[in-house]
């Protein structure tokens, strides 16, 4: 009796669904089309300052104790010759590099073996003078200097870019980056080549890496999803109905999350890849079973109130266990998470 009074209630909600279809696909289909140019609006924080909440106490000291004695923020460029940097061609390398980079955007300071200071007791006088003025030797046993602003084979120099303080402000580590690598493309040193590192470097290529993802990476599992459709269905039109419900509906949810403050960074930007999988098994599902209905019976409207019928239920179940399991991050103390 129970069971009879569920399949009336689902077959009723089927032939709602139906009846109600064209009116549905175009409410979609406006909310699709509302949402989509608020997806290039969505703020994209990859600094360790997205981990935290605006109010977190620990952020709060941090940024109090950046204020007063300046951030840690730092692009370090390892510089290597081919030859010598102790040359007397390769020292000119070296000041050429340090002064061209101090014009590098955002950056308030550069450290390197050219600015850092040489400390001399000379009769009892403390003297200042520079690095490079030095013998080769000197320089190379010199531990201030030695495996830190030069390597012991004089081949590696470090340069060392302290950027500005931020404090609040969510930084752009793509501004300061993209400008020394063009400052020293520009240079035009052949015989010199250019590796990045430090925190600012980092947070910069995971920016990159993870847009980059969202542009190449994710159209090609599109693709690889439709072909495999294909194969299963061999029907042109459910592959392509397969993969624009998934689109539309990554669409609308990153459109909505940016209504309600959420922000792209290396965490958040999964949510495409969990609602691909997720939309694409739902999807596969309940096609597979139409497709079965409708070798066995005369009309597609039976076939899909059936269809409807079966798996509106365990469906449901699934996206709901899913969500509930996706909600109780919300109660996490990282911020990306908790978005």
């Amino acid at each position: 009796m129970q069971l009879s009074k569920t399949r009336s209630k689902t077959k009723t909600l089927a032939l709602w669904f139906i009846n109600n279809s064209r009116v549905l696909f175009w409410t979609t289909i406006a909310l699709c089309l509302f949402c989509l140019p608020f997806l290039s609006k969505i703020e994209k924080d990859f600094s360790h300052k997205a981990f935290y909440k605006d109010n977190d106490p620990f952020l709060a000291r941090y940024l109090d104790y950046e204020k007063n004695f300046g951030n840690d923020d730092k692009i370090v460029i390892i510089a290597t010759h081919k030859s010598d940097f102790l040359s007397k061609t390769g020292k000119e390398s070296i000041k050429q590099i340090h002064q061209s980079l101090q014009k590098v955007k955002e950056v308030v300071s550069v450290q390197s073996i050219y600015s850092y200071p040489l400390l001399k007791d000379i009769d009892d006088e403390i003297v200042q003078s520079n690095f490079l003025d030095e013998d080769k030797f000197d320089i190379i046993q010199n531990p201030d200097v030695n495996s830190f602003l030069i390597t012991p084979d004089s081949k590696k120099v470090v340069f060392y870019l302290t950027l500005k303080n931020y404090h609040k402000e969510k930084p752009n580590y793509s501004i300061p980056v993209d400008s020394a690598k063009e400052i020293l493309k520009e240079l035009n040193l052949n015989n010199i080549k250019f590796a990045f590192t430090g925190t600012a470097s980092l947070m910069d290529a995971v920016k990159k890496y993870t847009v980059q993802d969202l542009k190449v990476i994710f159209p090609l599992i599109l693709c690889v999803i439709f072909l495999i459709s294909y194969i299963l269905f061999k029907n042109i039109i459910v592959s392509i109905l397969t993969l624009s419900l998934t689109v539309i509906t990554i669409i609308i949810t990153l459109g909505l999350g940016y209504f309600i403050g959420i922000q792209l960074s290396s965490t958040t930007a999964l949510i495409p890849q969990i609602l691909l999988s997720i939309c694409i098994l739902d999807a596969i599902h309940i096609l597979s079973y139409f497709a079965l209905k409708g070798t066995q019976t005369g009309g597609e409207k039976t076939s899909l109130v059936e269809t409807i019928q079966v798996n509106i239920v365990p469906t449901f179940l699934t996206s709901l266990t899913t969500s509930l399991g996706f909600f109780s991050l919300c109660f996490s103390d990282l911020k990306p998470i908790q978005d």
